[in-house]
C-alpha cells in the first residue's frame, strides 16, 4: 500500500523478455564495438599515413631548399665564368691586334733591310768606280812625271790619293750597311716570331673564352632550372605537410571517437550481461 492510501501497481517483466533484451543489447554492443574498432583502426592508419606524408613533405622541402641553394651557387659561378670569358676574349683580341701589328712591323723592317742592302751594293759599285778612277789618275800622274811636269804630277797624285781614300770609305760603308741590313733582317724575323706567338696566344684565349662562355650559359640554365625545381619542391612539400597535419588531426579525432564508442559498447555489453543474469 502507498502512503496516499492507493494500491501500488506491481510492474513485472518476464525472464524471457529480459533475456531477449539482453541478447539484443549484446548484439548492438558487438556491432558498435566492431564499428568503433574499425574507426579506431582507420584513425591509427590515418595518423601513421600522416606521419609518413609529413616526413615526405619535410624531405621535399629540404630537397627544394638544397636545389635552390645549389642553383643559386651555379648562377654565381656562371656570372664569374661570364666575366672570365669576357676578360679572356678582350685579352685574346688585344693579343691578336698586337701580333698583327708586330707582323706588319716585321714586314716593314724587312723592306727597309732590303732597301739598305740595295744601298750597300751601290756603295760597293761607287767605291769600285772611284778606285778605278784613282788608278787612272795615278797612271796619268806617272806619265806627267815622265814628261817632267811636276805641278801636274803632284796634282794628279793628290787627286788619285783622295779618290783612293773615298773608294776605301765607300767600301767600308758598304760593309757596314750590309751588316746593318743583316741585323735588320734578323730583327724583322724576331719581331715576326713575337707577332706569330701573340696571334697564337690570342687565338687560344679566344677559344678559351668561347668554351668558358658556353659553360657559363650551361651553368646559368642549370642553376635556373634547379631554382625553379626547388621552389616547386618546397611548395609541394609544404602542401603535403599541411595535408598530413590535417589528416593527422582527423585520425586523432577518429581514434577518440572510436575509443568513446568502444567505451559505450563495453558499457552496453556490461548492462546486457547483467540483464541476462537477471533473466535466469
Amino acid at each position: 500500500m502507498a502512503s496516499n492510501g492507493k494500491p501500488t501497481k506491481q510492474v513485472s517483466v518476464s525472464k524471457s523478455k529480459l533475456h531477449n533484451t539482453a541478447a539484443d543489447m549484446e548484439d548492438t554492443a558487438e556491432i558498435e564495438a566492431i564499428v568503433a574498432g574499425a574507426e579506431v583502426a582507420d584513425g591509427v592508419e590515418g595518423v601513421a599515413y600522416a606521419e609518413q606524408a609529413r616526413s615526405v613533405g619535410k624531405t621535399m622541402v629540404a630537397l627544394g631548399a638544397s636545389d635552390i641553394t645549389s642553383g643559386t651557387d651555379k648562377m654565381k659561378v656562371a656570372q664569374v665564368a661570364a666575366i672570365i670569358s669576357d676578360v679572356t676574349a678582350r685579352a685574346g683580341s688585344l693579343d691578336i691586334i698586337d701580333g698583327a701589328a708586330a707582323l706588319a712591323a716585321s714586314e716593314d723592317i724587312r723592306v727597309q733591310a732590303s732597301i739598305i742592302r740595295s744601298l750597300s751594293r751601290e756603295d760597293l759599285f761607287n767605291g769600285l768606280k772611284l778606285s778605278a778612277i784613282a788608278g787612272q789618275l795615278r797612271t796619268a800622274s806617272n806619265v806627267a812625271a815622265a814628261m817632267e811636269m811636276p805641278v801636274m804630277t803632284r796634282f794628279l797624285a793628290d787627286k788619285s790619293e783622295e779618290l783612293d781614300q773615298a773608294a776605301t770609305e765607300e767600301i767600308f760603308r758598304m760593309a757596314a750597311t750590309r751588316a746593318l741590313a743583316r741585323a735588320m733582317r734578323e730583327t724583322a724575323q724576331g719581331v715576326a716570331d713575337v707577332g706569330t706567338d701573340e696571334v697564337a696566344e690570342g687565338i687560344v684565349r679566344l677559344a678559351i673564352s668561347v668554351v668558358t662562355a658556353e659553360r657559363s650559359d650551361e651553368l646559368a640554365l642549370s642553376g635556373a632550372e634547379e631554382i625553379v625545381g626547388g621552389m616547386v619542391e618546397m611548395e609541394l612539400g609544404a602542401a603535403i605537410e599541411q595535408e598530413a597535419k590535417k589528416r593527422e588531426i582527423e585520425g586523432v579525432a577518429e581514434i577518440a571517437e572510436g575509443a568513446e564508442a568502444l567505451g559505450q559498447a563495453e558499457v552496453l555489453s556490461a548492462v546486457a550481461t547483467k540483464l541476462d543474469a537477471a533473466s535466469k
